[in-house]
């Protein structure tokens, strides 16, 4: 009997739970639905991501300003801005250091900076960049950069010039030593600023680039020059022409 009496106790205090707990849902509220697109991204609306890259002059050197192709190069590291227009067409900023090293080749009729030969010689250009581009997309992509071709301007400021030389000596010199290493900067023969137009040629993380140089390197002035008694206003430019390859950190 007290057996019959708990089992009917148990079962009318789980009805009664039932009907206790079972309330109706007066607010529901879908979390994920309030959850606000975001228009960042590399096929979105706005994106920017790091880059380096690595190019060498191609296009022929002068008479007087002849440099060892093999041993120039132009390092690049920058941010780039992206705004998408469309699904095919965008346009963009440049942020970037470009580290230019021109090795000068060594022989009769070198001119730049002077007609001195050494073991080594370089002009260094520490530059600051700022370009501008558009992008025109091309195949299909999700949300990632995709293939491109860009076509922009950029203006560059060489914030640091030097000229190095390196020297061996086959006996030790006022010092002892047999080693001459020269640095000059703040050279006064380069102009503050030139102009490049460029191209870029990408697939995803991967570009091919290609810049060239619309204005040249060195200031023409008869003064600068005079000391030398060459007659020269200008010295000869130096490759106008880079190619090379960038990797995108996204």
């Amino acid at each position: 009997m007290r057996v019959n009496k708990l089992i009917k106790a148990v079962v009318l205090l789980a009805f009664l739970s039932g009907e206790i707990f079972a309330q109706d849902i007066l607010l529901e509220q879908d979390v994920n639905a309030d959850t606000a697109v975001s228009d960042i991204g590399p096929n979105k609306k706005k994106f920017w991501h790091f880059y380096v890259g690595l190019g060498f002059p191609v296009s022929p050197d002068s008479a007087g300003s002849r440099i060892n192709y093999g041993k120039s190069f132009e390092f690049t590291i920058g941010r780039r801005f992206k705004w998408r227009v469309n699904n095919w067409y965008a346009l963009g900023l440049d942020m970037a250091y470009h580290l230019n090293s021109y090795n000068l080749k060594q022989g009769a009729g070198k001119v730049l900076p002077n007609d001195s030969l050494h073991d080594k010689e370089r002009l260094k250009f520490n530059n600051l960049g700022l370009g501008f581009y558009n992008r025109f997309n091309f195949g299909k992509r999700g949300n990632h950069i995709g293939n491109f071709v860009d076509v922009g301007i950029r203006l560059d400021v060489p914030f640091v010039k030097s000229y190095i030389t390196e020297d061996e000596l086959q006996l030790a010199g006022s010092n002892n030593g047999r080693r001459i290493k020269t640095k000059t900067t703040d050279l006064r023969f380069i102009e503050d600023c030139n102009y490049s137009s460029y191209f870029r040629l990408g697939f995803n993380k991967f570009v091919i680039t290609a810049s060239y140089r619309l204005t040249p390197l060195f200031i023409k002035d008869p003064n600068l020059y005079a000391k030398y008694n060459n007659g020269r206003s200008q010295y000869p430019d130096l490759p106008i022409l880079n190619v090379g390859v960038e990797v995108g950190m996204h």
